[in-house]
């Protein structure tokens, strides 16, 4: 922070803990040996669109590379749009470490256009429960859907309790946002 910053009482915020989610690679024995859960073959990651033309760019880059894949990234990736009008990038593969392959290229295509401040969160599928990833945050928080606009409370303090042990989790629960009916 500079001195004119400092004087105005500007806050520059903090540069973004990406690296952070890549602990999730490490996490998953602990995961099924702790929760017995294991990844469920699923993962997204939620972008806020914007108006501009170089948004709609990125969208088609994204399409065009996940769709290669190929045998050094095999998931399998589409595109969505949720109620609310987020863009969702759904991936699918068994491996975990695969899917996260897949999410930093999402991340870096994103930086690249310019839109870093797109990405939103990461959402990872474990079957009764899901791990969000909060790029603003750069932390973990569980979440428990049991129906439309329905969440398992209890489950989710359970998880967050044990995965506090191998990942960075959230610690202020008002922003365990849910992520209601991710569209995979």
């Amino acid at each position: 922070m500079g001195f004119f910053d400092a004087l105005f009482g500007r806050v520059r915020p903090s540069p973004p803990k990406r690296d952070r989610l890549f602990a999730l690679a490490t996490a998953g024995p602990d995961i099924e040996d702790r929760l017995g859960a294991r990844f469920a073959g699923r993962a997204a990651v939620v972008l806020r669109a914007t108006e501009a033309s170089h948004f709609l760019k990125l969208q088609q880059e994204l399409a065009d590379i996940l769709k290669i894949g190929g045998p050094d990234l095999p998931v399998k990736a589409e595109q969505a749009e949720d109620n609310l009008g987020f863009r969702w990038v759904v991936l699918r593969t068994d491996e975990l470490a695969d899917v996260l392959a897949a999410i930093r290229l999402v991340e870096n295509l994103a930086e690249d256009a310019g839109f870093p401040d797109a990405l939103l969160a990461a959402l990872f599928d474990f079957g009764r429960w899901a791990l969000v990833w909060s790029y603003r945050r750069g932390s973990f928080y569980p979440f428990a859907q049991t129906g439309p606009a329905q969440r398992d409370r209890a489950l989710e303090m359970r998880v967050g309790a044990v995965l506090g042990r191998t990942l960075p989790v959230e610690q202020d629960l008002e922003t365990w946002y849910p992520l209601w009916d991710p569209p995979w």
